[in-house]
């Protein structure tokens, strides 16, 4: 179902009304992944359920209507209006450095092409929660001083609750393994002692190693584990 308004050239006479955003898009074969050719007057509708290009827009991608994949699909448009299709057709979608399938409706009471929702969140146009809204991140000074520490500390702990999240167990991130490049002329050097810690700060320093031993970040040992290089 497509729950998009569709409406003829409007006479802006004020600031009211914007310019509906396009974008270009590369179609391929989905099987194959021969080019058929590019869009460049493609509507991003996340209003809409579904794909829907029209038969002209089909035809200047070098295909023809009559070998269309057959459906009862229904359009419903703005006001209950119904808009008859011909068929459907498969296609890989590119743009930028992404590529995914989508499937469109093809019609010949329908001018454009559109794209619905969900291929604009797989397309990276709007984030994946929409329509829900998005977190801005508050920026912080690259050195703050020390009175707005608790300040930013209050900050980072609201933006990344889902994260930190009090005394429980630091969770793992859910992310690509990290690599970690080293220069290639730097010389390894071997630790053989522990690092000494100044008298004042002996006290903070323990209360946070069993801090982060709590959250499972470190874990203690009590008998040599090897060299560290």
């Amino acid at each position: 179902m497509v729950s998009s308004i569709f409406c003829g050239r409007i006479h802006k006479t004020s600031d009211t009304y914007c310019e509906l955003p396009r974008i270009k898009l590369t179609f391929y074969n989905l099987h194959s992944g021969e080019v058929y050719g590019s869009l460049g007057n493609v509507l991003p509708d996340t209003g809409a359920g579904a794909n829907l290009m029209s038969v002209e827009h089909y035809r200047e991608l070098g295909l023809d209507p009559c070998k269309l994949i057959k459906t009862d699909d229904v359009i419903l448009a703005a006001n209950d209006l119904h808009i008859s299709t011909c068929g459907k057709a498969e296609f890989e979608l590119e743009y930028g450095d992404v590529r995914i399938p989508a499937t469109f409706l093809i019609s010949d009471e329908f001018r454009g092409t559109l794209i619905n929702c969900r291929v604009c969140q797989d397309l990276r146009l709007v984030p994946t929660p929409f329509p829900q809204q998005m977190r801005v991140n508050q920026a912080l000074p690259l050195n703050p001083a020390n009175d707005n520490l608790e300040t930013i500390k209050t900050v980072l702990l609201e933006e990344f609750a889902d994260v930190f999240d009090g005394d429980k167990l630091l969770r793992a991130m859910e992310c690509t393994p990290v690599h970690i490049e080293l220069i290639d002329d730097v010389k390894p050097f071997q630790v053989n002692g522990p690092c000494p810690i100044p008298i004042p700060l002996r006290e903070k320093t323990k209360k946070l190693l069993d801090d982060l031993e709590k959250k499972g970040v470190i874990a203690s040992v009590t008998e040599l584990i090897g060299s560290t290089r």
